[in-house]
């Protein structure tokens, strides 16, 4: 593991965690925004994995999946009745 992959690794895990409190968050990105960055980042991974660069590709993955998160729940959860946005509710 060289110095470029820790640098890109450690990178996309920081904008991974970032992204958490947005997971819970009302508001969410459009609907193409969260598709298109899924889809762009997914590619990222499939590339450093195939230059054998494993664990840039698993952040990238892990990043990946908590996008199109924001894509599931941007289209199919109802923000007013759903538990998991109520429990944080602000009064």
């Amino acid at each position: 593991m060289g110095i470029g992959e820790i640098v890109m690794a450690v990178g996309v895990w920081y904008l991974s965690i970032a992204l958490f409190p947005q997971l819970r968050a009302k508001s969410k990105p459009p609907l193409l925004t969260s598709f298109q960055t899924g889809v762009v980042i997914f590619c990222f991974g499939v590339v450093f994995l195939s230059w054998g660069l494993y664990i840039a590709a698993l952040a990238q993955f892990v990043n990946s999946v908590i996008w199109f998160t924001l894509l599931i729940q941007e289209k199919y959860l109802d923000k007013e009745t759903n538990p998991w946005y109520t429990l944080f509710k602000k009064e």
